[in-house]
């Protein structure tokens, strides 16, 4: 019996404490002070919603890479624009220094500044997001763009847009194959061109 009226009265005392606490709190206040936070947290999820990956919270900042070789190619502002009219209607933000470029620049290399700086910015999570005009911006051979697309990109979580073409490494399984197939028509279309210019020195 002892036992049972110490435990009843240990609860009373904190019934006692309970009221005492709650009787302090002002709920007006109390009520003002929730509304405000969460009216902030709704105001910033409508503020990133369009910027944000479905599922994650990284928003989705894109890089964009252009390079030229030659006068009869696209011009590295042509290539650009295409790719920040694509951001714009996909809501990716797109820095001015994450736009890396290579003038007269030859594909067969990889030491090119504008590609190892990109290289670096894709390194340190700086972008999620690589925009390329075609496919043969990265390299002239079919099998090192693969390789970059795959060790630079997607091995880190990354994604890659070759904006002409449409191709999308988010569509997993179609990506690579539509890759290799207009890699191939660009790099044939590429040897037409140069032996065309070729006969006509020579002509």
């Amino acid at each position: 019996d002892k036992l049972a009226n110490h435990k009843e009265s240990q609860c009373n005392a904190a019934g006692r404490r309970a009221t005492s606490i709650s009787d302090g709190v002002k709920v007006p206040q109390l009520r003002l002070v929730l509304l405000g936070f969460f009216s902030a947290c709704a105001y910033a999820a409508m503020a990133w919603a369009p910027f944000v990956r479905k599922g994650s919270s990284v928003p989705l900042r894109a890089a964009i890479y252009a390079r030229y070789s030659s006068q009869f190619q696209h011009s590295i502002e042509d290539q650009v624009r295409e790719c920040m009219e694509h951001a714009d209607r996909h809501g990716f933000v797109v820095d001015p220094e994450l736009i890396f470029e290579d003038r007269g620049k030859t594909g067969r290399s990889s030491r090119r500044p504008g590609l190892n700086a990109l290289q670096d910015a894709l390194r340190a999570g700086r972008a999620n997001v690589l925009l390329v005009f075609t496919t043969n911006r990265l390299f002239r051979k079919t099998y090192k763009s693969l390789r970059f697309v795959q060790e630079e990109i997607l091995d880190r979580g990354h994604r890659a847009i070759f904006v002409k073409t449409a191709i999308d490494t988010n569509d997993t399984k179609n990506w690579e194959m539509l890759f290799s197939l207009h890699s191939m028509m660009d790099q044939c279309s590429v040897q037409f061109n140069a032996e065309h210019i070729r006969a006509a020195h020579q002509g």
